[in-house]
């Protein structure tokens, strides 16, 4: 798979009571962190599933606004992110290829549930360079 590939790899953990214990998102190509590869988790970190599927973005830290549009942009993927697999895994929404979403394994066992799942968004991708396009610029700005 190319570098230009902007699918991520999702993984959710949550206890036995349905709570989430971890995330994280990173790049399927180079298994790098979408920024920070938890970005929202000490936010959604011990919400049940129903919780988070009702935050919007405007009431996840609002002592804590975003810093600019990239903060902005990154907080809305991850909570995105999160709420597409937790969708899928309370069966609201189809895992499928033809779904942003695609469901990779659900696992249970003592600890708990554990999702990991393909995500691939398609809003703003046309402002989104990939790690190959940077390298690029940069080597095009040296000559």
């Amino acid at each position: 798979m190319s570098c230009n590939d902007l699918t991520e790899i999702l993984k959710i953990s949550l206890d036995n009571d349905g709570r989430l214990i971890d995330y994280s998102l990173k790049k399927l190509t180079c298994d790098r962190a979408v920024a920070d590869s938890a970005l929202l988790l000490d936010i959604l970190k011990g919400r049940t599933a129903d919780e988070i599927l009702a935050v919007s973005i405007e009431s996840l830290s609002p002592e804590e606004p975003p810093k600019d549009n990239t903060d902005e942009y990154l907080q809305v993927k991850h909570l995105q992110a999160v709420q597409s697999g937790l969708e899928v895994l309370m069966g609201h929404r189809e895992g499928r290829s033809d779904n942003h979403c695609l469901i990779d394994t659900i696992s249970h066992g003592l600890e708990g549930t554990e999702l990991t799942a393909r995500i691939k968004f398609d809003f703003q991708t046309e402002n989104i360079k990939s790690c190959s396009e940077i390298a690029k610029e940069k080597i095009d700005s040296q000559k």
